[in-house]
């Protein structure tokens, strides 16, 4: 029998266990505090981390101080984050460090599927100016940026709203990315993009600074409708923070490129100007910035919270080359409207970014939170996951928001999951072409009226342009707190909630049987036997199987084979191995002893053994195999290999199912042997290989075909 189908029969029972291998992941919280501020304000930060991964998480914090040389990593704590579940870490530069002062955090994980965030706000303390109870917050969202996406060398930051006057005060800050120093400039734009002045800083590795009152420390003039760009010569992470003068409520809005800010198509998630509860009075400001040396045309279209179909009101204004246009009270000033809630369609001819703060307007000043508008075509989509940490209904209530880009009815999951990890509730929600709807208090719309331990995660998955928000809202100040939420691919980590299994791998000495049929690819006689596989050893790194044959192809011949697998461990997709090399004894009647050595270079990702979520896809090379045959010429094949799981749950046989199956199927789609596939169904209960079938490039020459018959034990 030829070589190449020797090779079918022996892939079929190669195992090996899965293991994620460690990698570090970090990330950047580039501003927090303990400490008091301009105002007679008390900043605090809260640090939280979810794991939405199913395997429990360590992370480190390192503290970051401000305006020192932190490149030694020196000041740090250890956090376990259950399995699905997360931390909360409340006044963190106090409760892991006993520091005073300001500075930045930096999260370190092992197996890098965290999502890191934060809060850093005001705490009012007894009789304050405000009339508020002690302990009401007044807080911005700051997320950990991941050191990937970080600012890179002399590449611009742009910060696209920035005030000062009665009214407002704004501070800008960074983080140093990295252990090596550099330095840093913020030059400063008027309203009309007229340069205001500039401040340059060296800093230090892992250094945090900020500078506060930037328009001073530029000698730019005040404005409600500045912007700046920050630029260093060593990778940071860029912030500015504006400050309501009266309330010491901060928004905090992240430096970022104009490459992942600035679009022709983009939307606001949420937008109003209505009443509320308590008597607030609700507004939005808007800011459309356009980086381009021609004039923009940019048309808004508002959508009603609960309406589908057209837009009940348009817009359409005029923003000259590098200008900012500012829209105060936006729904009145921009649409004429007296009373809105709902979200915002934005196009325009040329790339601008817009961003939003919606805000309540009170007596004694402002509290809100800042509202980027995000990319159409950028939002929940399919094999994505949003991330949202923080929700909780002790001493805060969550909203969550929906905005359907789409002309078509979507329906999205929510999971909550609480902090231990080991509890949740899933619901669906379904929206109606271009809706924006919202629901008021998760807990109590998901029926989780006590929700355990305080804290929960939620999860939203969907196909298609779908923007969704979570707002947090302070119970004591009704300050709310925008999350935008984290991105999380599916094929790096699959989420509680998802078709996933895991799958097992069979007991040593497991024994299995096997009708196999096929066609010699040599000869192109057909062959027919059985196969007797049992399983001596596996480890983290390589199995044994012990295979005897019987076959006729096409007269009767019996061989039996030891063979040793060697697998690289991969940590995306998460449960899948890469195969790279195996080693292959074989006697037998006809052709005596056969020594094979397979080697792959890069290893050939073969497809998920411990792990499948439904629809995952997958791809490996190009891969290069060398085949050495004691006795023989060494050959080569060189290919590509793509795949898809197709199915989690699948009853198998067919027509009297015994088993619940993974089954996948995976094909060569350029190179030697393009054409050629296979399907396997594995048992999720035991890690059996249930059937096989190899197809030749012509798309109906079988190969082999594999049978479960049975199995026991040895």
């Amino acid at each position: 029998m030829h070589h190449a189908v020797r090779s079918l029969m022996f892939v079929a029972v190669l195992f090996c266990l899965i293991v994620p291998r460690a990698h570090a992941a970090r990330w950047l919280v580039p501003a927090g505090a303990h400490a008091t501020g301009a105002q007679d304000t008390n900043w605090r930060t809260d640090l939280l981390v979810s794991n939405p991964s199913d395997e429990a998480a360590t992370v480190t914090v390192y503290l970051l101080e401000a305006r020192q040389d932190n490149s030694s990593l020196g000041r740090s704590s250890t956090h376990s984050v259950p399995a699905n579940g997360q931390i909360v870490i409340g006044d963190v530069f106090e409760t892991d460090f006993s520091f005073s002062g300001n500075g930045g955090l930096l999260v370190e994980s092992s197996n890098g599927q965290q999502v890191v965030t934060s809060r850093t706000y005001n705490l009012l303390g007894e009789g304050n100016a405000l009339g508020l109870p002690e302990g009401a917050t007044f807080g911005q969202y700051i997320p950990g940026v991941n050191v990937d996406d970080a600012l890179g060398t002399d590449v611009e930051g742009h910060i696209v709203y920035l005030a000062k006057s009665d009214a407002f005060r704004s501070n800008l800050g960074f983080c140093a990315a990295t252990a090596s120093g550099g330095r840093a400039t913020v030059t400063m734009f008027a309203e009309d993009g007229t340069e205001t002045g500039s401040v340059a800083r060296d800093f230090n590795g892992f250094e945090q600074y900020q500078w506060n009152d930037i328009f001073s420390r530029t000698g730019s003039p005040d404005s409600t409708a500045a912007r700046a760009v920050i630029v260093a010569d060593a990778p940071i992470v860029a912030y500015g923070s504006v400050v309501d003068e009266r309330t010491g409520d901060p928004v905090a809005v992240m430096a970022d490129t104009l490459e992942n800010a600035a679009f022709t198509a983009s939307s606001i998630a949420a937008a109003a100007r209505a009443d509320g509860a308590e008597g607030s009075l609700w507004r939005t400001d808007i800011r459309i910035f356009n980086p381009d040396d021609s004039s923009a045309t940019v048309t808004m279209d508002y959508r009603r919270k609960g309406r589908s179909g057209s837009p009940q009101a348009s817009t359409t204004v005029t923003v000259g080359a590098g200008a900012v246009l500012a829209l105060d009270d936006a729904m009145m000033e921009g649409f004429g409207l007296e009373e809105a809630n709902g979200g915002i369609n934005i196009s325009s001819d040329v790339a601008v970014a817009v961003w939003s703060r919606t805000y309540n307007q009170s007596d004694t000043g402002t509290f809100g939170q800042s509202i980027p508008a995000e990319a159409a075509g950028s939002p929940l989509m399919t094999e994505q996951t949003r991330v949202y940490n923080g929700l909780s209904n002790t001493g805060s209530r969550s909203n969550v928001g929906f905005f359907n880009l789409e002309s078509e009815q979507i329906t999205l999951s929510l999971t909550l999951l609480n902090a231990a990890g080991d509890a949740g509730k899933l619901e669906f929600y379904t929206l109606e072409p271009n809706e924006m709807d919202q629901i008021n208090d998760v807990f109590d719309w998901a029926g989780l009226t006590d929700p355990d331990d305080g804290v929960y995660t939620l999860l939203i998955d969907g196909d298609g342009d779908v923007l969704t928000f979570v707002s947090v809202i302070d119970n004591l100040s009704n300050d709310p707190v925008y999350q935008p939420g984290e991105v999380w691919l599916a094929s790096s980590e699959n989420p509680p909630g998802d078709a996933c299994v895991d799958i097992p791998l069979p007991a040593p000495d497991t024994l299995v049987f096997y009708l196999i049929t096929g066609t010699d690819t040599e000869t192109g006689f057909a062959f027919v036997g059985t196969i007797e596989d049992t399983y001596v050893s596996t480890t983290t790194t390589s199995s044994v199987v012990h295979t005897e044959a019987d076959l006729t192809s096409p007269i009767p011949t019996s061989a039996t084979s030891d063979v040793t697998t060697d697998y690289s461990i991969v940590t995306e997709p998460a449960g899948f191995v890469a195969w790279e090399r195996s080693e292959t004894t074989r006697e037998s009647l006809l052709t005596g002893t056969e020594e094979r050595t397979d080697t792959y270079d890069p290893a050939w990702l073969l497809g998920p053994l411990t792990r499948a979520c439904e629809g995952e896809e997958w791809s490996s090379g190009p891969v290069t195999q060398t085949i050495r045959i004691v006795g023989e010429d060494t050959t080569t094949e060189s290919y590509t290999w793509e795949g898809e799981v197709l199915a989690v749950d699948e009853p198998y046989p067919a027509s009297a199912p015994s088993f619940t199956a993974v089954h996948w199927r995976a094909s060569r789609t350029s190179g030697d042997g393009a054409g050629m596939s296979t399907e396997r169904w594995y048992d999720v209960e035991t890690g059996v290989l249930l059937h096989r079938l190899d197809v030749d490039t012509d798309g109906s020459t079988v190969l082999l075909e594999q049978s479960f018959i049975g199995f026991g034990k040895k």
